[in-house]
């Protein structure tokens, strides 16, 4: 099994602007079906969600809206109102495209190569971890799973 490594401070960030926001809708995959065109239904979930993505690298973001802004460097957008710039996240170790030479094939070796977004409802369970005095959060990948290794 695969373990995504995160920094904590990064993941309080994406933690605590999720829990304090509301949420942004979810689409359901499990709802898509050839009848409908293999639409997912979509949904605002009850709980602070995280979202767990493969892209360019591999992190973790906030669900909350409106999405916490970081401009091109990094830094915090004063103007929150313009959508320029991305939304913070926590990458995983070794999978981040601006510090990791090798990004690409680590995030590829992690968790396959196919883009995704998952998404989870483990804001308050991972605020919890961190609270308790978490130095890191841990993902564990399994072929058909996922799950938050306890410290």
């Amino acid at each position: 099994m695969a373990r995504l490594i995160f920094n904590a401070s990064d993941v309080r960030r994406v933690v605590e602007h999720s829990i304090r926001s509301a949420q942004g809708e979810i689409a359901k995959w499990d709802t898509a079906t050839e009848a409908n065109g293999f639409t997912p239904e979509r949904a605002i979930p009850d709980e602070p969600h995280v979202i767990l993505v493969h892209d360019d690298g591999v992190y973790l973001m906030s669900n909350g809206k409106p999405r916490d802004i970081v401009g091109p460097d990094g830094a915090d957008m004063i103007d929150r109102k313009k959508d320029e710039g991305r939304s913070f996240v926590a990458y995983a170790k070794g999978c981040h495209p601006k510090k990791d030479s090798d990004w690409w094939e680590t995030s590829r070796a992690l968790v396959g190569g196919d883009d995704f977004g998952e998404y989870l409802p483990w804001a308050k369970d991972l605020l919890a971890h961190l609270d308790a005095g978490a130095s890191q959060i841990v993902i564990e990948c399994g072929r058909d799973s996922l799950a938050l290794v306890t410290p």
